[in-house]
């Protein structure tokens, strides 16, 4: 008779992907983006872009401009942007 080892699940188990600047796990935030052995959250994707809008007076509308040319967006992405996706009224 052959016995095979049992792995152990966790042992197997790849850790939880963790945004790199704030250590949030995948599962605590909306989205995970990775890059190049690194993972942005959307929270920190949010909080770059109000350090990026106080610092540069025209950087919103060179945003709007830049979306307004992108097919894959909805047809009224500006409004898209201005709509609560949070679900709280």
């Amino acid at each position: 008779m052959t016995w095979f080892k049992r792995k152990d699940k966790e042992a197997t188990a790849s850790p939880p992907l963790v945004c790199s600047f704030c250590a949030k796990e995948q599962a605590e935030v909306r989205r995970l983006i990775a890059g190049p052995n690194v993972f942005i959250c959307n929270e920190c994707i949010e909080l770059c872009i109000q350090i990026v809008a106080e610092e540069d007076e025209n950087w919103r509308e060179r945003i709007i401009k830049m979306l307004q040319t992108w097919s894959f967006l909805p047809s009224n992405p500006i409004k898209n942007l201005n709509e609560d996706t949070t679900g709280t009224p």
